[in-house]
């Protein structure tokens, strides 16, 4: 018994410190792990609830649907249950195969910033990117040299369409939403940000990122954010070139 009391404060202390200090991250278990109730199931459509977490004061409510043979819609709303104003934005997060090449259209009047380990990082060193006919691109293959550990780099972009695309072999996903205006955006945060490492294990990673407008909810108030998904055949070479032409297709 002694030893079990010993572990409890220590279990909590996590939750304790996210909770005094706000930490972002890792993810709230409550919103990102936790038990979710069906409240609506049909052949093309699922609904869920979830309960209000201690650490952000939200609940979320997830909805897929099947829109399409190939077109699933996501849609996310999170509502305050707290007594107090929240200050939230919604991201949601895309974790593809790191072998596939993402693009996301620039728009010339706006700032593309790139984030990376430091120059002097013996051990890190920065994944490289590249714009082309005004995509910006991380193309896969990159390894770390020179005795470096890992390659990283995430790209903040405003971008000129609410889209983002990945091809992989044959396929292209296109994910879509409605663009969010910078001045409704937090201001450490971009519409699309895309993250990529390269290493072992957890280092190797892809991720296609959007970001919704950064609300204050009053109590009992909602904010939502809406994707849909595409599957898409593609024909051409695996190369940027032949991406670039399938992307002019998309107009």
């Amino acid at each position: 018994m002694a030893a079990l009391e010993a572990l409890l404060p220590r279990a909590l202390d996590p939750l304790v410190e996210r909770l005094e200090k706000a930490i972002e991250w890792p993810p709230d278990p409550f919103n990102e792990t936790g038990r979710f109730e069906v409240v609506e199931r049909t052949a093309t459509l699922l609904k869920l609830k979830g309960v209000t977490s201690p650490v952000t004061g939200l609940a979320f409510e997830h909805e897929y649907e099947i829109t399409g043979d190939r077109t699933v819609r996501m849609k996310t709303t999170a509502t305050n249950g707290r007594a107090t104003p929240v200050s939230w934005d919604l991201w949601p997060n895309t974790r593809v195969r790191t072998e596939g090449f993402p693009y996301v259209k620039l728009d010339p009047a706006q700032m593309l910033r790139m984030d990376g380990p430091r120059p002097d990082d013996p051990d890190v060193g920065a994944y490289p990117s590249e714009v082309r006919g005004g995509w910006l691109t991380l193309a896969p293959g990159r390894k770390p040299d020179s005795g470096r550990k890992k390659l990283w780099a995430k790209a903040y972009v405003r971008p000129s369409t609410g889209l983002i695309a990945y091809f992989l072999g044959r396929q292209m996903l296109v994910i879509r939403a409605p663009l969010v205006p910078r001045q409704k955006l937090h201001g450490e945060q971009a519409f699309v940000e895309i993250y990529r490492g390269a290493g072992k294990g957890a280092d190797k990673v892809l991720e296609l990122e959007m970001h919704g407008p950064y609300e204050t909810l009053a109590p009992g108030a909602s904010t939502s954010f809406e994707q849909t998904f595409e599957l898409l055949d593609y024909e051409g070479p695996e190369t940027p070139e032949g991406h670039l032409a399938r992307l002019r297709e998309l107009g």
